[in-house]
């Protein structure tokens, strides 16, 4: 839902939040299954999109059977920081499954209006494991 200044309150049937000036809106809210996510209108922030992960299980099986049907993982609503170069954007992101939240904040070469071209500001850190190799041998 997108809720404006002139206090007129829009939902995806009416259009999505990429496609009105970030300048009429005054929050944008998500309903997932009963809980809302909520952006709302700060001088510190613009752009408003809303945008979808899906995933499907791949099994390799006999000709006739059908895959399995895609499984939402992510709701997102997100935005972009004002004036940051390059341009930041901001997710904030619930798992449909389980309820978990998470925001977090992505550098983009470009805004993009439907918020799907960004990569993470600070990766993951992967963990190195040390191997060490026995070396057995026969004793004399």
């Amino acid at each position: 839902m997108i809720h404006l200044v002139d206090g007129t309150t829009l939902t995806d049937d009416h259009c999505y939040p990429h496609e009105i000036d970030s300048e009429r809106i005054t929050s944008v809210e998500r309903i997932i299954r009963g809980r809302t996510l909520t952006i709302k209108k700060s001088p510190l922030i613009e752009d408003f999109f809303v945008a979808s992960e899906a995933s499907i299980d791949i099994a390799l099986t006999a000709p006739g059977i059908t895959a399995q049907p895609t499984k939402v993982t992510k709701k997102i609503l997100g935005c972009y920081i004002k004036d940051s170069e390059p341009p930041i954007q901001c997710q904030f992101i619930m798992d449909p499954r389980s309820y978990n939240t998470i925001l977090d904040f992505f550098e983009v070469h470009v805004k993009s209006k439907r918020g799907i071209t960004a990569r993470r500001i600070t990766s993951e850190k992967k963990t190195l494991r040390e191997l060490h190799q026995r070396q057995f041998g026969n004793e004399v």
